[in-house]
């Protein structure tokens, strides 16, 4: 008697859980993949806005003119949501403004480039001679001015998603992200 071959239905039903669970496996990677490149993408993005941040400032706290200007940046707090972009402000792109409507115009931008950009996120400008928090091992917020020649710092910072697309540390807050010192020119 001749033996008939090819494969039985138990042989076909094993190769399909095995190529399925490749598949779902792939899958997974690619979802990982995709929310470390949002997640570095955020940090170069926060990071280009704080060091542009830092450099106008530092420049304005260099011009002994305009240096008055500089106050309302300073202790600079906004908590961005998403939908709700700044109020605009007037335009200093075409116009020559003063320095405080200069600096009400770079507020107001970096304000609606944070909203534009991060899903909910922070920027604080303040003092903070201490910006690390060894117990956290992550940045802080709160902003210590030890003394009147503590640094100014930007701080930059915004909410992860989780897997399942909700907000990781909810409850908590977030730590920020980017922190960079502001030096004057």
């Amino acid at each position: 008697m001749k033996r008939q071959g090819g494969f039985s239905m138990t042989e076909v039903l094993v190769s399909i859980l095995l190529l399925s669970s490749g598949v779902v496996g792939m899958m997974g990677l690619q979802m990982a993949s995709t929310r470390t490149t949002q997640q570095s993408s955020y940090q170069t993005m926060a990071l280009l806005l704080a060091a542009e941040i830092a450099d106008t400032v530092g420049s304005m706290m260099a011009d002994e003119v305009h240096s008055h200007a500089v106050e309302p940046l300073f202790n600079l707090d906004y908590t961005s949501m998403p939908g709700t972009p700044p109020a605009p402000e007037s335009s200093c792109h075409f116009l020559t403004c003063g320095t405080s409507e200069f600096a009400a115009f770079e507020i107001n931008e970096w304000k609606t480039r944070l909203a534009a950009n991060f899903p909910t996120a922070r920027l604080r400008i303040c003092r903070d001679g201490n910006p690390w928090n060894e117990a956290a091992q992550a940045y802080k917020w709160d902003c210590s001015a030890e003394s009147a020649d503590a640094p100014f710092v930007v701080k930059v910072g915004w909410k992860v998603k989780n897997p399942d697309g909700s907000y990781a540390k909810e409850d908590s807050g977030f730590p920020p992200s980017v922190v960079i010192p502001v030096a004057s020119v």
